[in-house]
């Protein structure tokens, strides 16, 4: 057990009230959580981290003997309450964005005229992005070529036929992996299983490591998992 769980259970043996002992438990997940998205995905689903009291534990916390020989600790505690806090002025969104990008990505962002969670999900967005895609991009903006309207791309890729061609095959990629997913979600939603065979072996690349990879990442997602009727 660490120090942090072993904190929260000296508080918790010190409150009588079961709703008081839930709020400890939920903060020490909150605190306990691996990644900022899980700490989000906590404070989601419990908003009553915002509240008064939870502040006031929070600092009830940070003013013990304890915590104040601990320095770590201290700095943990003290980050998780100044971002709840955030939170309650701000909104979730935009404080976890703020948390989450680093300096100099929020200042591009303001530069950009993007709100900070705006910023965020276009980060993310080229995150998934494929490879392919991300290096003809990073090409499209080293050419420092200005482009502002459709006409002027085309012009572009007319000078550059190496950049035309990714952009193409990525494209090409893209189509294909909606189609991919559509089979998918017919082969799921199929009434009978007659009909799931038939659409299976209309489309035999279902039966691919792709798509496999595609359901384990479906039955690993938090949504399926608390919904058994869809994970069965």
């Amino acid at each position: 057990m660490g120090f942090l769980d072993k904190l929260f259970k000296l508080f918790g043996r010190r409150s009588r009230r079961p709703d008081q002992q839930q709020l400890q438990e939920t903060l020490a997940a909150f605190i306990n959580a691996d990644t900022w998205d899980e700490s989000r995905r906590i404070l989601e689903a419990h908003p009553e981290l915002l509240s008064d009291e939870a502040d006031a534990l929070l600092g009830e916390m940070l003013a013990s003997e304890q915590v104040q020989r601990t320095s770590e600790v201290r700095r943990t505690l003290e980050q998780h309450r100044a971002l709840l806090r955030r939170c309650r002025e701000v909104g979730v969104a935009r404080a976890f964005a703020e948390k989450v990008l680093p300096p100099e990505a929020l200042e591009a962002a303001r530069a950009a005229g993007l709100t900070p969670e705006q910023a965020l999900e276009v980060a993310r967005a080229a995150a998934r992005m494929p490879p392919e895609l991300q290096e003809a991009l990073a090409e499209l903006a080293a050419s420092e070529a200005e482009i502002s309207s459709p006409e002027d791309l085309e012009r572009l890729l007319a000078e550059r036929p190496d950049l035309r061609e990714k952009l193409e095959k990525v494209v090409q990629q893209a189509v294909q992996a909606v189609l991919l997913l559509q089979a998918v979600q017919d082969f799921i939603a199929a009434d009978t299983w007659d009909e799931s065979r038939r659409i299976l072996e209309a489309h035999p690349e279902l039966l691919s490591d792709e798509v496999d990879a595609l359901l384990g990442e479906m039955l690993a997602s938090e949504q399926v998992r608390r919904t058994s009727e869809v994970r069965r």
